[in-house]
This record gives C-alpha cells, structure tokens and sequence, in this order.
C-alpha cells in the first residue's frame, strides 16, 4: 500500500521560483521579438498582418525557449552557491 502523504513536495520552492522567472523572461522576450518585427515590417493585405504577428511570436517563443534554458542553469547556480556558501553559516 502507497503512503497517503508524501515527505518530499512535487514542486519546490525552487521549481516555482524558475517557472516565475521563465514565465516573466518568456513573456517579456515574446514580446519585444513581436514588436521588433511588426515595428520594422509594412504590411499590405490583412494576411500579411498575421503573418507577421503570428511570425513573430513564434520566433519569440523560439528565443524564449532558449533563454528558460539559460536562466534555469542560472537560477540553479545560484541555488547551487548558496547552499554551498551560506546555508551553513546558519545550520549552527
């Protein structure tokens, strides 16, 4: 028979704290990708407006999907040094 309760979570504090960030920075690189593209383009027909908006959010989420990677690894550094360097400051 499985334990009703678990010891460990399904998602740490640190899991959330990187969906935040990769939310926020896939979010934020979308949309500049977007206007960088909508801003830079002119154009004609209806069909190319989407084009361009659909276009454009799909290589924004490309970036995005790069840079989760990049702040994920970073976050993880970070978590990686505290818990190296700081944690046992205060395990006292």
């Amino acid at each position: 028979m499985r334990p009703l309760l678990r010891k460990e979570p399904a998602v740490t504090k640190l899991d959330l704290a990187k969906l935040a960030v990769n939310f926020v920075v896939g979010a934020g690189v979308t949309k500049i990708v977007t206007g960088i593209i909508v801003n830079n383009t002119d154009p004609e027909k209806m069909t190319d407006k989407v084009a361009i908006i659909v276009g454009g959010a799909m290589l924004g989420s490309m970036v995005a999907h790069h840079t989760k990677e990049y702040t994920s690894k970073t976050i993880d550094d970070a978590a990686a040094w505290w818990t190296e360097n700081i944690t046992p400051r205060f395990a006292k």
